[in-house]
């Protein structure tokens, strides 16, 4: 290998002939599938948090929402 030469890519060796297609298509879902794997499990514990700001957020809204159709009602716009 020349000092300046980049290694070549398991696409262009396919594209090349070198690497049959169908390795690499298999390598990337494989890549693909168990980085899926360890998202899930590093997202699985943000779930909770997230249900929790959506039922803070839930609440907040009705509450404030009763409070301006009471304020409206008080006024007659209602």
């Amino acid at each position: 290998m020349n000092i300046g030469q980049i290694e070549l890519s398991s696409a262009i060796l396919a594209a090349k002939g070198v690497v049959h297609p169908a390795w690499v298509a298999a390598g990337t879902t494989a890549v693909i599938y168990y980085l899926g794997l360890v998202a899930e499990k590093w997202l699985k514990g943000f779930s909770w948090a997230g249900l929790a700001a959506a039922l803070v957020f839930g609440v907040a809204t009705t509450l404030y929402l009763r409070r301006r159709a009471a304020s409206a009602f008080d006024e007659g716009d209602l």
